[in-house]
């Protein structure tokens, strides 16, 4: 009767596991540089918010740009084929973020109409 096989163990070298352990590394540290730059940019965004301004983002697969902030200002929103030339980096876009498009900011509520007869004087 044969004896039955001993099962053996997978084996790698410790300058393997060194490798494996850097390219880890470099990727959780590119992966926390974006992190940080989406939460800079969701602070930026608040920012403007909190300054009465507003914004338009645009998401890939979306037929509109979603407005927010006080929407009762005027906006010029982007036709869809500017706005899809204006997209976040791929990296962002990767981990969910959407392309901001437009930013406003009015000093006060005056109508436009007035702020363009303002300007005709």
């Amino acid at each position: 009767m044969t004896a039955p096989l001993r099962r053996r163990w997978f084996r790698f070298s410790l300058r393997t596991l060194f490798v494996l352990v850097a390219v880890l590394g470099v990727f959780l540290g590119w992966l926390g540089v974006q992190v940080k730059w989406i939460r800079d940019r969701h602070e930026a965004l608040s920012w403007v918010l909190k300054q009465n301004g507003l914004y338009s983002e645009w998401r890939d697969g979306a037929d509109r740009q979603t407005r927010h902030g006080d929407t009762s200002l005027p906006m010029i929103v982007a036709r869809s084929d500017e706005s899809r030339q204006l997209r976040a980096p791929w990296a962002l876009r990767m981990l969910g973020e959407p392309s901001v498009t437009i930013v406003s900011f009015w000093e006060d509520h005056v109508p436009i109409e007035e702020k363009v007869a303002e300007l005709h004087r």
